[in-house]
């Protein structure tokens, strides 16, 4: 399960996010891991659209990444998918460069043509152009094809944050995608739970990107892992005691050791 429900964490500043992202890749996540997490999360959320086509439209930074993501899993899942890229492929950097590869699309398919040629039925749009890093003012360029994702006919499912809106205060700056679901990534941004806020970001769920979770903000504080762990003790005990608890069939308990050797 990578969509979780938004209300169970405490929303955070891009700052914060930043701060957790770092913390996060120290502990042993890599880049790559993370950027994969995320475009699973968001694949995750378009296929909750049922339509055998979509269309994904990456960013030049670690936002087109996690599209990039996506747009793999969305093939493997048996969409027929278009990726529109802001940028040449070959000037991805990092993970994001390791995922366009990873996607392996045909060199002579990645080429340089205008949004308006898309003109296709209402397929789900998966916005993964602009993230947390977007400052004011956008480039006329950027805002027309914020315009453009918003007059097609198909869902928007936006990546962390929809392209253009502020992610702290949850103003759009001044065009913004309006979502139908946003796939926050991590925890979910504070300007996105404002009321001003929600004809952009659309139904709210996180993608779980595999931080500890010592990392992750609950609106319970440690309530929640506390409540969670002593009801699986309880009901293990139970089914140990009575195996109907399970249906009838006791859990099988795996004891990975290696014995000594004689």
């Amino acid at each position: 399960m990578t969509l979780l429900p938004a209300f169970h964490f405490k929303p955070v500043t891009a700052a914060e996010m930043r701060r957790r992202d770092a913390a996060a890749m120290e502990r042993g996540l890599s880049e790559e891991v993370l950027m994969e997490n995320a475009g699973h999360a968001l694949a995750e959320g378009t296929l909750l659209f049922p339509h055998r086509g979509a269309l994904v439209v990456c960013g030049g930074g670690n936002n087109g990444g996690d599209g990039l993501v996506a747009a793999r899993w969305l093939i493997k899942a048996g969409r027929r998918v278009t990726v529109l890229l802001w940028r040449k492929p070959e000037n991805y950097q990092n993970a994001a460069r390791a995922h366009w590869r990873a996607l392996c699309l045909p060199a002579d398919r990645a080429d340089l043509v205008a949004p308006a040629s898309f003109a296709g039925p209402g397929e789900p749009v998966v916005d993964a152009f602009l993230g947390l890093g977007v400052r004011p003012p956008l480039s006329e360029e950027a805002r027309t094809l914020i315009r453009w994702m918003n007059a097609r006919r198909g869902p928007k499912i936006a990546a962390d944050v929809p392209s253009g809106l502020d992610a702290d205060r949850g103003r759009p700056l001044p065009e913004a995608v309006r979502a139908r679901l946003t796939v926050t990534l991590g925890l979910p941004k504070k300007g996105l739970v404002l009321s001003r806020a929600r004809p952009y970001v659309g139904k709210l769920v996180v993608g779980d990107l595999g931080f500890p979770p010592r990392l992750l903000r609950f609106t319970g504080g440690d309530t929640h892992r506390r409540v969670a762990c002593s009801w699986w003790e309880r009901r293990q005990a139970r089914a140990l005691a009575n195996p109907r608890s399970w249906g009838g069939r006791a859990p099988v308990l795996w004891l990975c050791s290696r014995p000594a050797p004689a």
